[in-house]
């Protein structure tokens, strides 16, 4: 969601990478020099409707950088950090391989899924991905 309240699409890179720093700016403003701990909070969502098929459990995994929530039909079911330090001391906590994860549970029909991205400094994004798309098809959503 753009700040202005709208949805907009977005396009990943042949990595898989939602530059947020490319689709939105930088959430911390221009940093001219190296600001650690941030020069304020940003805050962005994305959001996928999944269609399945029929009832079955597939696994969501995704990489991000600050910060993330992930909601499942509204229900907040992930939080987690990927900031500076945040997992072991020296950590730069960068968009890197999908290492965090949950077991989508979706039932035959649709599941909208929203990830809230958060960045403090150095550029944001994201990347996700399902470990199989048999049975299901992806929508996006026009306004909330």
């Amino acid at each position: 969601m753009h700040g202005s309240g709208k949805w907009i699409p977005a396009d990943a890179e042949p990595s898989g990478l939602i530059n947020l720093n490319r689709q939105l700016g930088n959430a911390a403003g221009a940093q001219k020099t190296n600001v650690f701990g941030g020069a304020g909070w940003g805050i962005a969502y994305a959001r996928v409707r999944i269609v399945s098929d029929r009832d079955q459990v597939r696994r969501l995994s995704f990489s991000y950088s600050d910060g993330i929530g992930v909601y499942v039909n509204g229900k907040r079911v992930f939080v987690g950090r990927n900031d500076s330090d945040s997992r072991y001391f020296g950590y730069l906590g960068i968009v890197g391989a999908e290492v965090d994860g949950i077991d989508l549970p979706l039932k035959r029909g649709a599941t909208d899924v929203v990830l809230a991205v958060t960045d403090k400094a150095f550029g944001w994004g994201f990347r996700a991905r399902i470990d199989s798309l048999a049975g299901l098809r992806f929508e996006s959503r026009g306004s909330p």
